[in-house]
């Protein structure tokens, strides 16, 4: 929060700067440091102070306890682990939902289209180069958030769904199995980007959790086309 918004980076930036350290200077914390950062995505356009930063951390870092388990190799989990600390604290007024607009279709296409390609980006630097989902993550996210806002009209949206998409790319083989499948997961989040913008404005773990849904999506369509590919099979050939 402090990079963000005191010095200025911007929640795209500080927040991959703190995974990208934290994991180099020791794996074992990294992804948990790298869940708190995403806490540390709130804004002042949800009424976000480094008091309110702090208590939705301390509760991320419960819930993260808690969940350590849970939904393990699905992308965007440790953003909606960030996210329940921001609601909880939401909940006893230490943050408000800032206000947002759905963006205009060109720039909604371009946002989509960032998604598609961030999301299997990040799966091939995180498992195809091997250098695992927090470093990918935080590489593609450190680049879009350097090279988009100058770049584009809309650079600051296209960091942001670029880095939402890379969460997704966190996602193991088990779960999201290759690039292709990985491509879907990263369009479903952008179009859950776009049509979610107006809502919970300066939330950290928002983005996340958008990409956290895309990738259950995204694993139970290809569950389900596994189901009923045999099917078809049988049909054809009964």
């Amino acid at each position: 929060y402090a990079l963000s918004v005191r010095v200025g980076v911007g929640a795209v930036v500080a927040s991959a700067l703190v995974g990208l350290c934290a994991h180099l200077l020791t794996e074992t914390y990294g992804a948990p440091a790298y869940c708190g950062s995403f806490v540390g995505m709130a804004t002042p356009a949800a009424d976000a102070e480094l008091g309110s930063v702090a208590a939705a951390g301390l509760v991320a870092a419960g819930v993260f306890v808690a969940a350590k388990r849970a939904f393990n190799g699905f992308g965007g989990k440790l953003g909606t682990t960030a996210f329940v600390g921001c609601l909880s604290v939401a909940a006893l007024g230490g943050l408000t939902p800032g206000a947002g607009t759905v963006p205009e279709p060109a720039v909604a296409t371009g946002l989509v289209a960032a998604a598609a390609v961030a999301a299997p980006v990040t799966y091939l630097v995180s498992v195809q180069l091997d250098h695992g989902p927090v470093v990918a993550s935080a590489v593609v996210g450190l680049a879009a958030g350097l090279v988009c806002p100058p770049l584009f009209a809309a650079g600051d949206a296209v960091a942001a769904v670029a880095f939402c998409a890379s969460f997704a790319g966190m996602a193991t083989p088990e779960r999201i199995p290759g690039p292709g499948a990985m491509l879907l997961a990263g369009g479903t989040a952008g179009v859950a980007f776009v049509g979610a913008a107006p809502y919970f404005v300066g939330f950290g773990g928002k983005l996340g959790t958008i990409a956290f849904a895309a990738c259950l999506v995204t694993a139970g369509a290809l569950s389900l086309g596994r189901l009923l590919a045999p099917a078809e099979s049988d049909a054809v050939t009964g």
